[in-house]
């Protein structure tokens, strides 16, 4: 009996290497988003802080310079703000798409290896019958040489009673 041969096994194991590739950069491209989000929330978080500083030495009075640096770094962060959410908008779109390629990969792996398995089923099945086959005819060359050997017997125990007999 022939060794169980995949026809598609070169695709199979190209599209599999190829989904692990694009699922690694899906992933590559998920962190990239997370830490510009950490980078906005930080930029926030420093924009809040120094804004409740500003305030709280606001109540007891400030120099002008005071006043044009917090509007200068005001300002700054709000365009680093700007920019970072743009740069998450970009990088969500990035991720829609690197998604769709890996689920489209995702399929056509899936597909061969369902392929694959009903593949592997008819090999085993043609295996089993073949066995059959083979088992079907031991057993008919059992049977025959067994009743050779009885003719034979007969044939001889005849041979034997007309010898006897003449």
């Amino acid at each position: 009996m022939r060794r169980f041969a995949f026809t598609l096994e070169k695709m199979l194991n190209y599209k599999s290497s190829l989904y692990e590739r694009e699922r690694n950069e899906l992933g590559r491209l998920r962190r990239e988003r997370v830490e510009l989000e950490q980078k906005l929330e930080a930029v926030q978080q420093q924009l809040h802080e120094k804004e409740v500083e500003f305030q709280q030495k606001a109540a007891h009075g400030v120099r002008m310079e005071e006043v044009q640096r917090i509007a200068y770094f005001r300002e700054n962060s709000e365009k680093l703000v700007i920019a970072l959410k743009e740069q998450i908008a970009a990088k969500e779109i990035e991720i829609e798409k690197q998604l769709a390629i890996v689920i489209q990969l995702d399929k056509d792996v899936k597909g061969l290896e369902k392929l694959k398995e009903k593949q592997w089923e008819e090999y085993v099945a043609e295996s089993n019958r073949e066995e059959k086959e083979r088992i079907l005819e031991l057993v008919s060359f059992k049977y025959l040489e067994t009743k050779n050997e009885e003719a034979l017997e007969e044939l001889a125990e005849r041979q034997a009673e007309q010898a006897a007999s003449l």
